[in-house]
Order: structure tokens, then sequence, then C-alpha cells
């Protein structure tokens, strides 16, 4: 079969390898779709160490075609996602059921929607953590794939009022597509009163930025001080960048500061959940998918990716087709 294995930063290839076997506890799922998430562009880049050579992917999509006398919740043809499973970029993979969230795609849910609800059970991670009220107002910062995710898993969760921001036109354009109350682009002077102007002191802030690539670098440390007495502050964007941000306004508003985390029980519960709300139009993960690429142009997908173009937000692999 078919791999995208890494070897280097920025060393890529699509390699033969043995076909899979799922031994007593395993499954072979045959990878339909595979999304490009910010940890595999990390990797690529050498942001994030990794053994080579590294198989990458596991946004993905696919159907179960062998199955282990001892692999629990699902059977040959089931259609499937997962949370979370690396080395989903090829033409198989093996993974154990009973370490991961398994999630059923079922009749209505499309491959493409099946690997986009890895990331968004992922944000849904996140979005769980925060105390979220009907009187709720939250700030999401950051409009990647990540961002509009979360604030969709947000206003699903009962959050009336969700803002985003961002500094590509392009990420704030969809986030009002898809139905955020308002948008601001943080590179700009003065977008942080606005907010405060129009929306007063808001409840929860989600920090969904890779890193802050506004010139100031101030857009974490403008966002908190919008935050009300004893609001939330969540981690969900994984950059390799410090924040700025001032302690002791954390302290003076006695802001809880929490990273997106869930157990496997409650994962299982979200990725359910999340799966729900993709099938019922709840949250759009369609919108986001802007290019589209063959498992034999991984590289050139990856390369694509790398280089953060202003049209770019989800990059889908088309590993199997009918």
């Amino acid at each position: 079969m078919k791999q995208a294995l890494l070897h280097g930063p920025h060393d890529l290839r699509v390699e033969e390898v043995p076909d899979p076997e799922p031994g007593e506890d395993g499954a072979v799922v045959r990878i339909r779709r595979c999304a490009i998430c910010g940890s595999d562009t990390a990797l690529y880049e050498g942001r994030k160490a990794a053994q080579y050579p590294f198989p990458l992917g596991h946004e993905a999509s696919g159907e179960v075609v062998a199955c282990g006398p001892k692999a629990p919740g699902v059977a040959e043809g089931d259609r499937i996602t997962v949370w979370c499973h690396f080395g989903a970029l090829a033409e198989f993979t093996c993974l154990r059921p009973e370490r991961l969230a398994v999630g059923h795609l079922g009749a209505t849910v499309t491959f493409d929607q099946g690997a986009s609800a890895q990331l968004l059970c992922a944000c849904l991670r996140g979005v769980d953590t925060a105390t979220i009220t009907p009187n709720s107002k939250v700030l999401v910062l950051g409009l990647g794939g990540v961002g509009l995710m979360t604030f969709q898993g947000a206003r699903a969760f009962g959050a009336p009022i969700v803002l985003g921001a961002d500094p590509l036109q392009l990420r704030r354009e969809v986030g009002v597509k898809l139905g955020l109350e308002a948008v601001f682009d943080p590179s700009a002077e003065g977008w942080d009163r606005a907010i405060a102007e129009h929306f007063g002191p808001l409840d929860i802030v989600y920090d969904c930025m890779e890193n802050d690539t506004t010139p100031a670098g101030d857009t974490l440390g403008r966002a908190l001080r919008l935050l009300r007495p004893q609001a939330e502050y969540v981690m969900i964007g994984l950059g390799d960048r410090p924040r700025r941000l001032v302690p002791t306004e954390l302290v003076d508003r006695q802001v809880t500061i929490k990273p997106s985390f869930a157990t496997l029980e409650r994962t299982r519960e979200l990725m359910n959940l999340g799966l729900k709300w993709i099938a019922d139009g709840t949250v759009d993960v369609d919108t986001m998918t802007t290019h589209r690429f063959a498992l034999d142009q991984a590289p050139e997908a990856m390369h694509v990716v790398a280089e953060r173009g202003p049209d770019l937000l989800k990059v889908m692999i088309h590993v199997y087709d009918d």
C-alpha cells in the first residue's frame, strides 16, 4: 500500500509499505479522506520533534475492512472516524479501538465530513471545559479550522453571543457566513475597544491561534483585558511561540486558565455529539475545505499548507474514491 512518511523537515514521501494486519484487537481501515492538521504542519516544518520516518495524518475517515476477534465496537463495513490515531495519511491503517474515540458516520455523514469530525471532536474537548450559560459572551481568537469549529461548538452548547478575531480577511468572512455575531481584525487599531463598547465584558476567551501573527503580537493580552471578573480563558490552539500577557491582570480578574482536555470516556461522548451536530446541520464543516489533493500529491499539499496563503483554510486529501 501507499503511505505518506516524513523523513525530515520538509521531506515528505509517498512510499510503498506492507499492508497492515489487524491482529487480535485491531481494525484495518481503508482511508477515504484525510485532512491536514496544524500538528501535521508543525511536524513537517520541524517545529515538533519526531522519530523518522514518521507517519503523518490523523484527521481521517474510512471503512473497516478487517477486524481482529477482540476489536470492540467495530465491524467490517463500518464507516468510521477516530480520535486520535496517527498514520492515517495512507491507503490503509490499523488502529486499536479500545484506545480511541471511534465515531460511526451512519448513512448521512460523508467521508469528507467524517474526516473533519476528528478536528471538531478535538475542539469540543476544549469548548466543553468552559462554563457556557444562556447569557455567555464568548470571543474566539484565531479563525482557522480550529477556531471556526470551536465557535460553532460554543454556539451549539448554548452561547448566544460568539465573536471572532483573526487578521486574515477570508477567515473573518467565513466566520460571518457560519454565524459569528461579529468579527474583528486584531492587527487593526482599537479592535478591542470596539468589542468593549459594543458587547461589554466577556465571559470566555477561547485561544485558537497557532501563533499570534499580528505586528504587535499582543492579541491575547488585549483579549484577556476584555474579560469580566472570574471569567475563563481556554487554551486550544497549539502554537510554539510565547503568548504576551500580564499575569497581574489574570490575578486581578481572578481569571481561570483551562487547557483543552477531556477523559477518553468524555471524548467518546463528544465525538458522537459532534457527528450528530454535523448530521443535523448544527455544525458546518464542509465550508472550511478550500483545497483538495490526491494521496500521491501529499508532498505538494503539505507545501501549500506550510505556505499559509490567504486563501487557505483546510486541505483535504482524497485517498480513495469509488
